[in-house]
């Protein structure tokens, strides 16, 4: 439910407060092929390192709901998108990353590659599949030929460590959630000592 200006006002703040590389994630680019354009502008003046656009088809949700079945948009739509992105982008070291939810949607390794091969080919500098399956990830980072780092997330691996990310082909572990659980059980522990202590 997110809106395009609600995740830039919170990256812009993160930019602002921290001074650190901010991977943007910018879902589907929040519509067709001319947001994708915009959002690209928006978040690129905002000063994030990189802007994530994935190829699931709206409205989006959640990739490890198995009640709720993932549908794509088409690789030629999701290659049309890539190319607004990257046309309006004014910065080289502004990094446009591909996500695909391919394997998430039961689609196969083989259909995986062909998506990630199809987008680092349009000109994605980076290739992120999300998966609760860590042996499909396993088995799509061995058959990868291409120089273009994969990312992969460890919110379904909670033990994943760098050095097993990099033996199974990956460039990039990031963690997007256990910060924000570890902060949030940290306030669930002090409001809980107010309540009983007053």
């Amino acid at each position: 439910l997110t809106s395009m200006t609600e995740q830039l006002r919170f990256c812009t703040s993160l930019v602002e407060a921290t001074g650190l590389p901010i991977v943007a994630d910018c879902d589907d680019g929040y519509g067709g092929v001319l947001q994708v354009a915009r959002t690209t502008q928006l978040f690129e003046r905002a000063g994030v390192a990189a802007i994530v656009i994935e190829d699931q088809a709206a409205p989006k949700h959640c990739a490890f709901y198995d009640e709720f079945p993932l549908r794509l948009i088409s690789k030629d739509d999701m290659v049309g998108k890539l190319k607004a992105a990257l046309d309006v982008r004014l910065d080289e070291t502004t990094m446009i990353w591909a996500r695909s939810d391919s394997l998430a949607a039961g689609l196969g390794v083989a259909e995986t590659l062909d998506r990630a091969r199809t987008y680092a080919e349009t000109g994605a500098d980076a290739i992120f599949v999300p998966s609760t399956k860590l042996q499909d990830l396993a088995e799509y980072a061995s058959q990868w030929d291409r120089p273009e780092p994969l990312v992969i997330s460890a919110t379904a691996f909670v033990d994943l460590n760098i050095q097993q990310a990099k033996d199974m082909g990956f460039s990039v572990l990031f963690n997007a959630f256990t910060p924000i659980l570890a902060a949030l059980h940290a306030v669930e522990d002090v409001m809980g000592a107010y309540l009983k202590t007053g």
